[in-house]
């Protein structure tokens, strides 16, 4: 038989009128397992075709497994990866690539998995494509997997099946992809050198309390900064104010600022610098050391805080950068780092969603953004992003409405026992974002992709060196989706200098580290999935 699909173009990255044909005439006898690994019956299976996002486009044919799980399809072509067998479970369904080997194509935990992996790197906007995967690769690789040895593998953990699939094709599965490595000098990052001292000015009709402020103007909201680095909360001449005044406070609840007291960092207006019109830099302020005795004098410490504050103009958020340096010889620990925010509403703030929202009560603080919004009355929708869960510190705390321990109008999130090691600076990224949007699917779409791509726009190599909750969307090594498999440990080392510095992939195999170097260094590239490479930088 010849099947041509004519994909719908809306559904599909596929042009329109670029059919997928089928030409070849190719009997596949499969079987079907449970999610346990035993073979089922009874159970329609379904040939699909999906596009670069895993999402179905079309159903091509429909079996059903007989009582050992075997079905079998008739199709004309060696498909690649745009084509899957999916069979229907009651739990969920079970997915394969119609690629497995001609008598024994399985439906299999393992090959569930397997999509998962591959869909990751094809997924990405203007990267890889799943029609660079092709059906002898495919065929390969399930291969390899259904030889396993799964009988210690609890095959309903998909975490688990994930990490073990990781480990055990995923050079294959990157090899397959084909995406690219790149490296070049620590120049070619380094920002203009435009900055200017920065001043702050009473605006009345902005910040009514009378702070003085320095204000930003974004695509369709402003940002008024206060000279600690808050924000007043009066983005909008239309709309009211979503956030009380003193908001998005950087707080260190044991450490003491030299010369300025309290816990909360200084609004001195002093020491501030505009970088290429649009960042602010606010210190740094030394903290103190704690006191030996009760008549020692206040001394200044070797810990040193700093906030940056940017605002691009086409787009509607602040980026936050909470830089701790240590400059001195020895580990320095604080305990509590707390960025607090307090929602201004007519009543009562609600979450509009947040990042685990499909699969949580709640949100914990393995999320990565919460968005929230006042129910009764107009004001901007208000977001907060954190963290992209690929970063060396993870969260410790977060405090939102409709959670324990948090306020009724309270957003904080916190990082605990953060250790600053000598001579080293850490770096907390976050974002703050308005919009006037209240659909929920919009909203967690947009902030995905602000964590899955954040902005670093102006941060230089060594700020992107010391990120600790984030991984660098860009550095002197970069790598396309693909390059090694989803959530690789990447690890760059300037063979000139004897530096190291390791980063983990994002799902799609991309990944940027800013490693320091020059024209004419040499850079081994190795992963956890098996890639060894060295790159010259020419």
């Amino acid at each position: 038989m010849m099947v041509t699909l004519l994909l719908d173009a809306a559904a599909c990255e596929r042009p329109l009128d670029v059919p997928l044909e089928l030409d070849v005439p190719l009997e596949r006898h499969g079987r079907l397992f449970d999610w346990s690994g035993a073979p089922i019956g009874g159970v329609a299976v379904r040939m699909v075709a999906i596009d670069d996002g895993g999402r179905e486009v079309i159903t091509l044919a429909v079996a059903i497994a007989d009582g050992s799980g075997i079905f079998d399809f008739e199709l004309d072509s060696e498909p690649g990866g745009s084509l899957l067998v999916v069979a229907e479970l009651p739990d969920q369904p079970l997915r394969g690539f119609l690629a497995g080997a001609t008598e024994s194509l399985p439906i299999h935990p393992l090959t569930d998995s397997l999509v998962n992996l591959v869909v990751d790197i094809a997924k990405t906007p203007g990267g890889r494509s799943l029609t660079d995967f092709s059906t002898s690769e495919l065929r390969h690789i399930g291969d390899t997997l259904m030889a396993l040895d799964i009988s210690e593998v609890t095959l309903t953990d998909s975490l688990a099946v994930g990490e073990l699939l990781r480990s055990a094709v995923g050079r294959q599965i990157a090899v397959a992809a084909g995406g690219h490595l790149r490296v070049r000098p620590s120049s070619a990052l380094e920002q203009g050198s435009g900055s200017a001292a920065a001043s702050f000015t009473v605006h009345p009709s902005v910040c009514p309390l009378g702070a003085p402020i320095y204000l930003f103007q974004g695509s369709s909201f402003r940002f008024d900064i206060e000279d600690d680095g808050t924000l007043c909360g009066d983005a909008s001449d239309m709309l009211d104010n979503i956030l009380n005044e003193g908001s998005v406070r950087l707080v260190t609840p044991t450490e003491v600022y030299h010369l300025y007291g309290g816990h909360g960092f200084p609004g001195a207006g002093m020491d501030v610098t505009l970088e290429e019109e649009r960042e602010l830099v606010l210190g740094p302020y030394t903290v103190r050391l704690p006191p030996m005795g009760e008549d020692d004098p206040p001394a200044p410490d070797t810990l040193t805080v700093a906030r940056k504050i940017y605002v691009p103009m086409e787009r509607d958020f602040v980026r936050y950068l909470e830089i701790f340096t240590n400059t001195g010889d020895t580990q320095r620990t604080v305990e509590q780092i707390q960025v607090q925010s307090f929602v201004a509403t007519g009543n009562e703030s609600a979450l509009l969603t947040f990042d685990s929202v499909m699969t949580a009560a709640g949100p914990s603080i393995s999320d990565r953004f919460v968005v929230a919004f006042d129910e009764y009355q107009d004001r901007p929708t208000i977001s907060f992003a954190f963290q992209d869960g690929l970063g060396e510190l993870p969260l410790s705390d977060l405090r939102v409405p409709g959670t324990a321990g948090g306020g009724i109008n309270e957003i904080t999130f916190a990082w605990n026992q953060v250790v600053v090691p000598p001579g080293k600076s850490l770096v907390f990224l976050h974002y703050v974002s308005l919009s006037t949007s209240r659909s929920p699917q919009a909203l967690h779409e947009h902030l995905s992709a602000l964590v899955g791509q954040p902005d670093m726009t102006g941060m230089s190599v060594e700020e992107l060196a010391a990120l600790s909750n984030f991984a660098p969307s860009q550095g002197t090594v970069e790598a396309d989706a693909g390059a090694v498999i989803g959530l690789a440990m990447v690890t760059a080392t300037n063979e000139r200098t004897g530096e190291e510095l390791a980063r983990r992939a994002r799902s799609d195999g991309s990944f940027a580290i800013p490693l320091d170097t020059q024209l004419g260094d040499a850079v081994r590239i190795r992963a956890s999935d098996g890639l060894d490479e060295v790159l010259e930088i020419n």
